[in-house]
């Protein structure tokens, strides 16, 4: 039921969002019966529409089917994401993911609009090829897989023009959280109690900024960024955090090579994406500590 889901813009707004404000319903809908079919509720549904509350236990309720809460409903996930509980199946793939995959769960109509508009202003109709420079300070700081993190960003440039000596386009798309570089790397004193400067982070934002502002590949390479300024004087502008990440994921599918990082799961989610959607390992490559790889 489509008043039940709705989506937290988690390190925007804060605010909770309609799914339908989102994605795009009809273009779900279509594929049933291989993903579940979206309805807007009715009061013959175990739910009371008119008051948004349930008639029975959420847990009892069977028209519609009620999922748990949202702990319980992401421990399920996790396990699901083992292949284990009761979302898993015994095929290689749950349908409803592969589906997914291959873009059943696409956005809203006004927001690829709003992504064709600005893709067009960014690029001019040119190539462009994507990397995924995870070096932000979170993950500086993540505790897992360390043997395969690269989080200095001169050091995945070098990688990238070793492997690359003819650039495949003219321009390439960084999808970065530059606020959180930003942030990390303002000066700060020493002193006890207070936050100390970020010099990896100061470090990756000096070499960011010259890179859009010189390009790479001797300046025939012109970076650049699509942050959440993208969103600024549309209905969007308030709910930065959801609405920009999911435009650099789409325009991350669209680009004509994509290199990512094994240790972020966006990465991997655009590289799985891309796969399914026919883009195949050649367009796909992953930078490592050795260097980049195909996918």
């Amino acid at each position: 039921v489509l008043e039940t889901l709705r989506h937290k813009d988690t390190h925007g707004s804060s605010r909770m969002l309609p799914h339908p404000y989102i994605f795009d319903v009809e273009h779900w809908n279509s594929h049933y019966p291989t993903v579940p079919r979206l309805v807007r509720c009715v009061n013959f549904f175990d739910m009371d529409c008119t008051h948004g509350v349930w008639r029975r236990s959420m847990l009892k309720a069977k028209d519609p089917f009620a999922y748990g809460e949202s702990v319980r409903l992401f421990a399920n996930y996790m396990r699901y994401a083992k292949g284990k509980g009761p979302l898993a199946e015994a095929q290689f793939r749950n349908p409803v993911d592969l589906a997914i995959l291959q873009g059943a769960l696409r956005p809203h109509p006004d927001i690829r609009s709003l992504m064709d508009r600005v893709l067009r202003q960014a690029t001019n109709g040119s190539d462009y090829w994507t990397l995924h420079p995870r070096v932000e300070p979170d993950m500086q700081q993540h505790p897992m897989c360390r043997t395969l993190k690269v989080t200095n960003l001169t050091d995945i440039f070098n990688m990238l023009e070793r492997a690359f000596p003819t650039p495949p386009a003219p321009l390439l798309f960084l999808p970065i959280n530059r606020p959180s570089l930003e942030e990390d790397a303002k000066i700060r004193k020493n002193s006890k109690g207070k936050k100390k400067t970020n010099w990896s982070a100061s470090h990756n934002l000096q070499v960011l900024n010259h890179a859009v502002a010189h390009g790479l590949w001797n300046g025939t390479v012109r970076v650049f960024e699509l942050g959440s300024s993208i969103l600024n004087g549309t209905k969007y502008e308030n709910t930065p955090s959801t609405i920009g990440a999911m435009m650099n994921f789409e325009f991350a599918l669209q680009s004509k090579v994509f290199v990512g990082t094994p240790v972020s799961s966006w990465s991997v989610d655009v590289t799985a994406s891309r796969f399914y959607r026919g883009v195949k390992q050649n367009k796909n490559f992953q930078y490592l500590p050795q260097g980049i790889q195909p996918w």
